[in-house]
């Protein structure tokens, strides 16, 4: 059994079989992560009568999302590998390409009047990041009228398909891809911590 964290915005916390099916998935609106997402994991482990011993190891997402949110699961995840459980990490922005769409473009809201701006092309394998004004992300997308992507419910005037509903939709493709890749990668932030925590003058 594996549990699944995503507090990149709002917070999911899933069960998954050794072969990547659901078992349980619960998705929280929610801003305070740091209050909710412990007695959701105790509510789903006692609905389930689980312990740590029965967990095989953990699905997280590392991002890009909030600083905040992300610190929290973590936080969780370390806690978790000191018991022994295996910890594999993924990125929003990897979910589609998983899942059948060799091209495309994923966005995030980046904070600071800004949008990231993931976009790949597995034919030759080629992608490219960058972060622009919120006033000029249309002209950004002009050539990108289809497979436009983003994580949660944002960016609703364009209907991107959200990479949170294809990871309920196709978990067996996500999860044994992030098990492939078999790499705990670090949390994935919208800018340097450098320049995210910046004051302005």
């Amino acid at each position: 059994m594996y549990l699944f964290l995503d507090s990149t915005k709002n917070i999911t916390v899933g069960l998954l079989s050794d072969t990547c099916e659901w078992v349980d998935y619960q998705y929280l609106v929610s801003k305070k992560s740091s209050s909710e997402i412990h007695p959701l994991i105790y509510s789903l482990f006692e609905k389930h009568q689980l312990s740590f011993d029965d967990m095989t190891g953990v699905f997280f997402c590392a991002g890009p999302g909030s600083y905040t949110g992300m610190r929290v699961t973590a936080g969780i995840t370390d806690i978790m590998q000191w018991y022994g459980l295996s910890i594999h990490t993924f990125y929003h922005f990897e979910v589609p390409s998983w899942c059948g769409h060799d091209e495309g473009v994923w966005l995030g809201k980046a904070f600071k009047g800004e949008v990231f701006i993931f976009k790949w092309n597995n034919h030759p394998g080629e992608s490219n990041k960058s972060l622009v004004a919120e006033d000029l992300l249309e002209n950004s997308l002009k050539n990108d009228k289809k497979n436009i992507f983003c994580g949660h419910e944002e960016f609703m005037e364009i209907n991107p398909i959200k990479t949170k509903d294809l990871i309920y939709k196709y978990p067996r493709e996500v999860f044994r891809a992030v098990l492939q890749k078999n790499k705990k990668q670090d949390l994935y932030y919208y800018r340097s911590l450098d320049n995210e925590f910046v004051r302005k003058k």
